[in-house]
C-alpha cells in the first residue's frame, strides 16, 4: 500500500519536533517495516531547509511555505497558496493510496486534505483541540476548583473566540473547518476526551486512537544512565522529570512549587526539565531561585531522542501537569516504556493511560500540595514506584506498542 503522511510539524534535521510530530515518525516507520511505500509532506518557513530526504526506506519531503505568523494564522491555516502547488504536485507523483494527515494548522493547512481527497482516501489524526480552538485551552478549568472533575463543558462560540484573540480570529474559521473534515473519510482522535471536546464542538470523530511507542527501544543500559546523571550532576538525586514545549500552561511554575514542598521530605530531589532554554525556561529559573530551590533544578534544553530516552531512565518520576487541555501527552507512554510511574494532570486524556493508584496519580495540578504528596509518596516508597512502573510498562506493552497502534489504524483505512 502507498501511504502518505501530511505533517507540519517534522522537518529533517531538525533540533525540536513537537508531540505530534514525534507520532507521525513513529508510525510511518512503523508502516515501513509493515512492507508499505510511505511520503511524509512537511513544510517550513526557511527555504534552506526545504528538500528531499531518504532513510530506511522512509522518504519526507520539505517544501516551503512563504508564511508564518500568529496573526494571520486563522486565515492561512485553512488556505495557504504558497503550499498547495507543490503539494498537488506531489501527490500526483506519489499516487497514494491512502493520505493520513496529523498537524496541518501550521503550513500545509486544512484545504490540503480537500486536494489529498482528490487523490485518495483521507484520514485526519486529532491531536489536539485546533480544529476548533487556535491556541492553548484553558477556558474549561475553573482554577478555583482543587478537585478532579471526572467531566468538563468544552463547547466554545465565535464569540466567545473573539474576544480571546480579537483581530486575529477569523469568524467564519470553525465553520469552514468543520465542513473540509466532512469532506474527508474520517478523523481519528488521539484520546476519548479529545472526541468529546471535539464532538461538543461539533466535528465527527470515528475512532479513537492512542499514541503508541516502541517499547523495545526504552531499555537503557544502566552505565549510560549513570554517564548521563554525572553529566548533569545528577548522581545520588532523586529525579523529577518534567518537559516538554516548557511554558505556564504545561505546569511550569506549578511543578516548582511543588519541588519546594517535596525538598522538605526528600532533601536530595532535583527536578530535571528538558525543553528548549527559551524565555520561559529562563522564568522558570528566575521563580526557582525565589523559591530557594534555584539548585535543584536542572535544565538539559532540547535532547536528541537517545538521550531523551537515558533523561527519563534517570528519574525516579516523571510528571506532566499540564493546567490546559492536553489531549494525550507523550510523557506518560514514554515514562512507561522506561518503567517509571508518573504524576499527571486530570485535565485531557491522562487518565486513559495513567491509572490513578496503580501506575502513577492523576491530580489537579493547581492542588500544589496533592500534586508535591504524589511526587513525595512515590519517591519515598521505593516498592511502590517500582511497582507502579512495572504496572506501567505491563500496560504500553499490552495496549500501547507502535505496533499494535499500526495495525488498529489499518482497520480504519480498510
Amino acid at each position: 500500500m502507498r501511504i502518505l503522511f501530511l505533517s507540519d510539524d517534522i522537518l529533517p534535521e531538525a533540533d525540536v519536533v513537537g508531540g505530534g510530530g514525534i507520532i507521525t515518525l513513529r508510525l510511518a516507520k512503523e508502516f515501513v517495516l509493515l512492507g508499505h511505500e510511505v511520503h511524509v509532506i512537511t513544510a517550513t518557513k526557511h527555504r534552506e531547509k526545504c528538500g528531499v530526504t531518504k532513510e530506511n526506506g522512509l522518504t519526507i519531503t520539505c517544501i516551503h511555505s512563504p508564511y508564518y505568523t500568529d496573526r494571520w494564522r486563522s486565515f492561512r491555516s485553512l488556505y495557504n497558496p504558497g503550499v498547495l502547488r507543490d503539494l498537488n504536485q506531489i501527490i500526483s507523483e506519489f499516487n497514494p493510496d491512502i493520505v493520513h494527515a496529523h498537524i496541518v494548522h501550521l503550513y500545509l493547512s486544512y484545504y490540503s486534505l480537500i486536494i489529498a481527497k482528490r487523490h485518495a482516501k483521507v484520514f485526519m489524526t486529532a491531536h489536539d483541540i485546533m480544529p476548533f480552538y487556535p491556541g492553548t485551552f484553558t477556558g474549561f478549568i475553573n482554577p478555583e476548583n482543587l478537585s478532579c472533575p471526572s467531566s468538563f463543558n468544552y463547547r466554545v462560540t465565535a464569540s466567545m473566540l473573539i474576544r480571546k484573540f480579537r483581530f486575529r480570529y477569523n469568524p467564519f474559521r470553525n465553520t469552514i473547518i468543520r465542513h473540509i473534515l466532512e469532506r474527508i473519510d474520517g478523523v481519528i482522535a488521539v484520546s476519548h476526551e479529545l472526541k468529546e471536546a471535539l464532538t461538543q464542538n461539533g466535528i465527527t470523530v470515528c475512532g479513537v486512537i492512542h499514541n503508541g511507542i516502541k517499547v523495545s527501544e526504552w531499555d537503557i543500559p544502566p552505565s549510560d544512565v549513570e554517564v548521563f546523571k554525572s553529566s548533569f550532576g545528577l548522581t545520588s538525586s532523586e529525579v523529577v522529570l518534567f518537559g516538554g514545549r516548557l511554558s505556564g500552561a504545561k505546569g511550569g511554575n506549578l511543578i516548582l512549587e511543588a519541588i519546594s514542598y517535596v525538598s522538605r521530605s526528600v532533601p536530595n530531589v532535583k527536578l530535571l526539565v528538558v525543553g528548549q532554554k527559551d524565555f520561559y525556561a529562563e522564568r522558570m529559573l528566575k521563580k526557582a531561585i525565589e523559591l530557594g530551590i534555584g539548585d535543584r533544578v536542572v535544565f538539559t534544553g532540547w535532547l536528541k531522542e537517545d538521550d531523551m530516552k537515558k533523561a527519563y531512565a534517570s528519574a525516579t518520576v516523571v510528571t506532566t501537569p499540564s493546567v490546559c487541555f492536553d489531549s494525550f501527552p507523550n510523557g506518560n507512554p514514554e515514562a512507561f516504556a522506561a518503567s517509571r510511574p508518573v504524576v499527571s494532570t486530570c485535565f485531557g486524556g491522562s487518565r486513559e493511560i495513567v491509572r490513578d493508584g496503580e501506575n502513577g496519580y492523576i491530580v489537579n495540578p493547581f492542588n500544589v500540595p496533592s500534586l508535591a504528596n504524589a511526587i513525595a509518596d512515590l519517591i519515598l516508597n521505593k516498592e511502590k514506584a517500582r511497582q507502579f512502573g512495572k504496572v506501567g510498562h505491563d500496560l504500553v506493552i499490552k495496549e500501547y506498542s507502535i505496533e499494535k497502534i499500526a495495525k488498529r489504524y489499518f482497520s480504519k483505512f480498510e
